[in-house]
Formats: structure tokens, sequence, C-alpha cells
């Protein structure tokens, strides 16, 4: 068996935990001017709410395949489209909606 040092150890680690961390933090610290450009600036407008449609087709694409009639689906979806219009918190509408959701789902 071979022996290692508790010193070659520690010492690895922390190599490892600083090479991580900076290849995370890297792309913020070289791109911070990046930030103003217009592309970026639209990007940052145009692509939540397109991501947000693919993740709701993805999601609803195996209840249309089977049944247009699953009704906790279409409550639920109509539920998240009231409470946005009504409180503009997309966290909140959709939070609310998923757990009324999962609600109706294991209800019945």
């Amino acid at each position: 068996m071979n022996d290692v040092s508790l010193s070659y150890v520690l010492l690895v680690a922390s190599l490892l935990c600083i090479a991580t961390l900076a290849f995370k933090f890297a792309p913020f610290w070289l791109l911070k001017t990046a930030s103003q450009h217009s592309l970026v600036k639209h990007l940052g407008q145009y692509c939540p709410p397109a991501f947000l449609c693919i993740l709701f087709v993805y999601s609803l694409r195996p209840h249309l395949e089977t049944s247009l009639f699953h009704w906790p689906v279409w409550l639920s979806l109509g539920y998240i489209l009231i409470i946005h219009q009504k409180y503009r918190n997309t966290t909140a509408s959709v939070l609310s909606g998923t757990l009324l959701y999962m609600a109706l789902n294991n209800s019945f």
C-alpha cells in the first residue's frame, strides 16, 4: 500500500479547488465589458421567454400525444396564466401552478 502524506493530499485538494473556482469564475472576469454589448442585451431580453416556450411545449408534449382532455394539465395552465397576468411574478405563478398540478394529478 502506498503511503501518501497528509500534506500532499491537502495540497492536491486545495489546488483542485482553486482550479475549479478559477474555471468557474473566468468567464465573468474575462467578459466584464461584453455585458454592455447590444447583442448580449438582445439575447438577455429575448432568450428567457424563448426558453420558457420551448420548456412549455416540451412539458405538454406527452399530454398532447395521449389525450387532449387531461384536465389537471389544462386547469393548472389556466391557473398559471391568470396568476401571472394578475401579479406579474413568474416565480410565484409557475411555482403555485406546479403545486396545483401535482396536487390535482396525485389526487385524481
